[in-house]
């Protein structure tokens, strides 16, 4: 799953680079990936009770949030940025959601908590600053970008969460719905935008799309709903921790992208940082008995 995750940023790139444009290919992908899971939910009735349909509006928003809006600051800043950089700015939807559900149980941060913050607090910093002689003021508006986006993405996280605890919805099907719905949003951008389709639908540009919509979306997304069923909802999060190391490594074998001292300085920080402010829930996985 870690390994399929960590893909999803470089196979990105390629697809940008060989023609198709941000809000169309990710669009597509969900949309796709999303209808293609709620017909074999549909097929098995069982697994699709009738309150999902009560919970259209509430998986509505946590499809743009989870998905749209998130997904449109990675597809369009990739444009500009190293693929392991995005990678990394994606976990800061980790250290959001973290922080809206400490602040929600009204739980004090402890010390190591609060060092982790500020651990990713500087990491994010320091990608927003190329080198240490200048300022890029585009890299700094993408970081503002990702903050806002990953800030939504961690709202949506918990909504589903709590949707999940409170109902007894089906989690595959609950992300079918929420796919589709981001889908739609970001097809809806590629509309108001105006963005150009793919000039020519190669068998290349179509196989990178098939990778997305049946390895990257459904494969990868069942993999995890499986083990949120089996091990609870934070064992696959940890997929958070380690695809981004694989993305930065892909980038540089297959994308020549330079692996500079910030860049690692940068990773290891907010890497560091989240495991510091999850440590007591990578406790809880390692003293449960059935491990």
């Amino acid at each position: 799953m870690c390994f399929i995750f960590s893909t999803v940023f470089l196979f990105t790139k390629v697809g940008l680079n060989i023609g198709w444009t941000p809000f169309l290919f990710s669009g597509i992908r969900f949309i796709s990936a999303g209808l293609i899971i709620i017909i074999i939910m549909m097929l098995k009735r069982k697994k699709l009770n009738k309150d999902i349909w009560r919970k259209q509006p509430d998986i509505f928003k946590i499809g743009v949030f989870m998905t749209g809006i998130p997904f449109a600051a990675v597809y369009w800043s990739i444009q500009y940025l190293d693929s392991g950089i995005v990678s990394i700015l994606v976990t800061l939807g980790t250290f959001f959601t973290f922080i809206l559900e400490k602040i929600k149980s009204k739980n004090k941060f402890e010390f190591t908590e609060i060092l982790g913050i500020l651990f990713c607090l500087c990491g994010t910093m320091l990608i927003a600053v190329p080198d240490f002689h200048k300022i890029n003021k585009f890299n700094i508006i993408i970081i503002v970008i990702f903050i806002v986006a990953e800030f939504f993405f961690a709202i949506g996280s918990i909504e589903v969460k709590n949707l999940l605890t409170k109902s007894k919805l089906n989690a595959f099907a609950v992300n079918g719905f929420q796919m589709f719905y981001g889908g739609a949003f970001l097809l809806g951008i590629n509309i108001i935008l105006k963005e150009k389709p793919i000039e020519e639908l190669s068998l290349y540009s179509f196989a990178i799309l098939l990778y997305f919509i049946f390895i990257a979306s459904i494969l990868a997304n069942s993999i995890y709903c499986w083990l949120i069923e089996k091990k609870g909802a934070f064992f696959p999060a940890t997929q958070t921790f380690v695809s981004p190391v694989l993305a930065i490594f892909l980038g540089a074998l297959f994308l020549n992208e330079e692996i500079i001292l910030i860049k690692i300085i940068a990773s290891i920080l907010i890497l560091i940082g989240l495991l510091m402010m999850y440590s007591n829930s990578f406790k809880t996985i390692l003293n449960r008995k059935d491990n």
